[in-house]
């Protein structure tokens, strides 16, 4: 390995006080492309809520969304999506607000396909379906779809309500129905199959289990203790063998955090443990030892590993509010970083945000910085808002650094530092890495590709910072397996060489 370019840059920093060089930490990252991670299927996002409203939205504006989200040249590619399996709530139930209106929040309230026992409605959800298809038609044989639930269908439930239990924490789903609830998520799973063309890679029967949801509240919600989790867990098991399902994943545990996730699967039983081929995490809250933690037992168990969930306003907890600022880099560089520990530490085969679109006159109303884009779901004049107007969050632009150019098919590989995380495409030779400075100073990074057989001549390099959207700046020189450059405080940058051979 050559020494000469970090000479070079050692030298410069000391010989040259031009715009404050001397203050500019230095890193070596050292890319080691024969310590392989997870092979990777994509970024992603939640179609609950906002397909539900999405799917609603007139044309042009709601193809433009979809370009926007799933055209990997128009926009940002998401390819991993989670179609949410309403349960439906009961037409008058009585925990309404007002008279007249759902006690949801707005497009919460999801329809589900079976509004009362023995009775089947195919043509629910128009609105969901039509995103889903949507991103089929952009993404071809890269979509990898997962369906969930957040809840059974009211007429499933102890409180008639499936927004939770009379007492908030208690399970809600009836003893009598687990059976029949089973029989819903499959048959939803199979119609799809047969009828629409979209064959479900996995099926998460449970959304954050150990939640205190309650009759009322404001979405789709079902606690569970651990014996109904197995309980149900088993229960749709014997459905997905018994109408040849055996190809979709079975999954758990969709817990809010990761020391829960790891509580859950560590209290079931070996038989139901032995039925789960994924585990599901939600990345809200976990310190990089539970994140270890819980991919050593999906490593040791032979579990596949997904980050299912994560967004948040920017704070160090997700849910508190922060002033609503479409281009504020605070959520920005939450986002990356989150982004990045993650996929250090948990290592997971998909990452998923939640609403990549979320409702403009909400966060507006809550002051808070959820979504990559903020969409008006509301009537016009909403806080002065158009009828579906809507809006690129600078959000928009962390994820692009990663899911536009770290495709299905990648498999992370090694690399020094703690700043960024390194992908290689095996099939085309391509090498991406991406780094996050969330300090205020410059970081000069360079790079050791030494390990590489051969290399490109130069590198494609695109950043987001203050003042910048996934620019796509000048070409860099590759000398003696080797690049560098100074990265910017408070910015992500996404290296790009086109062929990195082994």
């Amino acid at each position: 390995m050559s020494i000469f370019p970090y000479v070079l840059v050692l030298m410069a920093l000391i010989t040259n006080p031009v715009a404050g060089l001397t203050k500019t930490e230095i890193k070596v990252h050292k890319v080691n492309p024969r310590t392989e991670y997870q092979d990777f299927k994509g970024f992603g996002t939640s179609l609950a809520w906002f397909g539900n409203a999405i799917g609603g939205f007139t044309e042009p504006n709601r193809t433009r969304l979809m370009d926007l989200l799933f055209d990997k040249d128009k926009g940002l590619g998401l390819n991993v999506l989670r179609y949410n399996i309403g349960g439906g709530d009961a037409p008058d139930c009585k925990h309404n607000k007002k008279s007249g209106e759902t006690h949801m929040r707005d497009f919460g309230n999801m329809p589900g396909y079976s509004p009362k026992k023995g009775v089947w409605d195919w043509n629910a959800d128009a609105g969901q379906r039509w995103v889903l298809q949507a991103a089929k038609q952009r993404l071809g044989n890269e979509l990898v779809v997962e369906a969930f639930s957040n809840a059974p269908p009211y007429w499933m439930t102890k409180s008639q309500c499936n927004a939770g239990a009379k007492i908030k924490g208690k399970n809600n789903l009836h003893e009598d129905h687990f059976e029949n609830f089973a029989d819903y998520l499959t048959e939803v799973v199979k119609h799809f199959r047969d009828h629409w063309g979209i064959h479900f890679y996995s099926l998460e029967p449970m959304n954050e289990p150990k939640m205190d949801w309650g009759a009322g509240g404001l979405q789709e919600g079902n606690s569970f203790t651990i014996p109904t989790q197995e309980k149900l867990i088993k229960a749709v098991k014997a459905k997905m063998i018994k109408k040849g399902l055996g190809s979709v994943r079975l999954t758990a545990m969709d817990e809010s955090s990761v020391d829960k996730a790891i509580k859950a699967y560590n209290g079931y039983d070996k038989e139901a443990q032995s039925y789960i081929q994924k585990l599901n995490t939600h990345g809200y809250w976990g310190t990089p030892a539970e994140q270890d933690q819980l991919r050593d037992i999906a490593r040791r168990d032979g579990h596949e590993l997904w980050q299912s969930e994560s967004d948040g306003s920017g704070n160090p907890n997700p849910f508190d509010p922060r002033p609503f600022d479409t281009e504020s880099m605070v959520s920005v560089i939450e986002l990356s970083t989150r982004i990045r520990t993650h996929l250090q530490h948990l290592r997971p085969t998909a990452w998923v945000f939640w609403q990549a679109i979320e409702n403009y006159a909400q966060m507006i109303r809550e002051d808070v910085n959820w979504g990559l884009i903020v969409a008006n779901f509301e009537p016009e004049g909403t806080f002065g808002l158009a009828a579906e107007e809507w809006k690129i969050h600078k959000k928009f632009y962390a994820m692009a650094q990663y899911s536009k150019f770290i495709r299905k098919g990648s498999t992370m590989i090694a690399m020094d530092g703690k700043q960024g995380v390194a992908f290689l495409d095996k099939k085309s030779n391509k090498l991406i890495l991406v780094l996050t400075n969330e300090n205020k100073n410059s970081m000069t990074s360079s790079f050791d590709l030494s390990d590489f057989k051969t290399t490109a001549s130069t590198v494609k390099v695109y950043r987001t910072s203050p003042d910048e959207t996934l620019k796509n700046l000048k070409d860099i020189k590759i000398k003696d397996k080797s690049f560098s450059m100074n990265l910017l405080p408070r910015s992500i940058t996404t290296f790009v060489i086109a062929e990195a051979a082994l």
